[in-house]
């Protein structure tokens, strides 16, 4: 059993939706008693070997930074269990670690409109796909079932977002080594914790429900970009209608909201639901800025954000975040 989880777990490894130590943490089996019926004693951990300056005794170790004390991703709900974040867990683990400034906010927020509108572009090309997995495709994944984990996994890869978002940061040298380990460190203790969970609520069944959970997390930003797109396109639904010609236009008559917008573009042929997509991007003042509501990374806390979020470029190429004020925890909008 332990041999067949770790095969079929060893696929979503290979395609980088779950790490190999992942993989190797939810499967490895506890320690068998010896022979004389005693508990197993592991051996002693070996002192960790320090390299020595300019030299590379150390080649090969991985030295993570420490997870910050922080208000933690994983808080529980009314009902007992833990409330599964609603955003991307990357960015609120962003706004949760203590070692991000917030003279980090506009580099930050910058690569978030960057990514937005990557991950625009991805979800347009893909959206045939996307439709198929909102179908249910992922709540229904089982790891016994290889074959339609595979089909699943496929459909998947499309639509993620490589790198994450503080790999990006630290790749661009907008996050230093600690800072972004730190973050992925938060990142790793909440999904520890919903990983811990579901072992208690489900003991025969968890890591199927444990990769139904990294499945959603690993699309969860092609999601959020869907629906950012839906809400953006529902409340210029007029200018959307006299951009489309024929059946689309029609298709959208009346719409009122992002959920029937969305029902409503998922009728239409492929190459129609994509050009209604798109035509919602073309009717921004500049298509390359979807609109997004700016985050104040200095707090250590979540922050809540008010108003229509509106951005423009300045003549340097930098962004202007116009309107969708930033409220930090404890505080009330500013009404005048």
């Amino acid at each position: 059993m332990i041999r067949e989880t770790t095969k079929r777990l060893g696929v979503l490894a290979a395609i980088g939706l779950i790490s190999a130590p992942a993989a190797a943490q939810v499967t490895t089996p506890p320690p068998k008693p010896t022979e004389s019926g005693e508990a197993y004693t592991p051996p002693p951990k070996r002192a960790p070997v320090r390299a020595t300056p300019g030299g590379n005794s150390n080649r090969g170790q991985v030295d993570r930074a420490p997870v910050p004390r922080h208000d933690p991703l994983a808080e529980v709900g009314e009902d007992g269990y833990i409330v599964r974040l609603d955003r991307l867990s990357d960015e609120v683990a962003l706004e949760r670690n203590p070692f991000i400034g917030g003279t980090k906010n506009q580099g930050i927020n910058e690569l978030r409109i960057e990514r937005l509108a990557r991950m625009e572009r991805q979800v347009i090309e893909n959206i045939d796909l996307l439709i198929e997995l909102d179908k249910g495709l992922v709540e229904e994944i089982r790891l016994a079932d290889i074959d339609g984990m595979q089909r699943v996994a496929q459909m998947i890869q499309p639509l993620i977002a490589d790198p994450s978002l503080s790999h990006e940061l630290k790749e661009r040298g907008m996050l230093t080594r600690i800072q972004s380990e730190a973050t992925n460190g938060i990142v790793r203790q909440y999904q520890s914790a919903i990983n811990a969970e579901l072992k208690e609520r489900y003991p025969d069944e968890h890591l199927d429900h444990f990769m139904r959970f990294i499945m959603t997390e690993s699309i969860k930003e092609a999601r959020l970009a869907h629906t950012s797109l839906l809400e953006e396109g529902a409340g210029k639904i007029a200018d959307l209608q006299s951009n489309l010609s024929g059946g689309a236009s029609d298709a959208i008559q009346g719409v009122t909201s992002a959920e029937q917008l969305r029902t409503a573009l998922a009728g239409l042929p492929l190459e129609d639901h994509q050009a209604a997509l798109r035509a919602i991007i073309a009717l921004r003042d500049d298509p390359t800025l979807p609109p997004l509501k700016p985050i104040d990374f200095g707090t250590g806390k979540t922050t809540q954000n008010t108003g229509e979020a509106q951005v423009e470029r300045n003549e340097d190429g930098s962004v202007k975040f116009r309107g969708g004020e930033v409220i930090k925890e404890g505080e009330k909008p500013n009404d005048g």
